[in-house]
């Protein structure tokens, strides 16, 4: 599996809303507590840890690692020739 990193995809995995659950974000920044610039706008982070600063169609979120699982992006249609290689040595 590969790891989270910016300009990569993630899957929302737990979050107080149920309805961002399942959905896919683009992971922007990797975020320390305290102030950041994000489009020439400041902003603050306050949280304790780090949080991802993401994009949601046209929102901005921030999740927790804790909260995504990443999406390296490969195509699986070989899936069942590797399975196949498995399988028969």
């Amino acid at each position: 599996m590969s790891e989270l990193k910016a300009g990569g995809l993630a899957l929302v995995i737990r979050s107080s809303k149920q309805e961002l659950i399942g959905r896919c974000v683009t992971l922007i920044e990797l975020l320390s507590p305290g102030p950041f610039i994000y489009q020439g706008k400041r902003h603050i982070f306050k949280a304790n840890g780090v949080g991802w600063l993401c994009d949601l169609e046209e929102y901005l979120v921030i999740f927790r690692p804790s909260q995504l699982m990443p999406i390296d992006g490969e195509d699986f249609s070989h899936e069942g020739e590797r399975q196949k290689e498995l399988t028969h040595g």
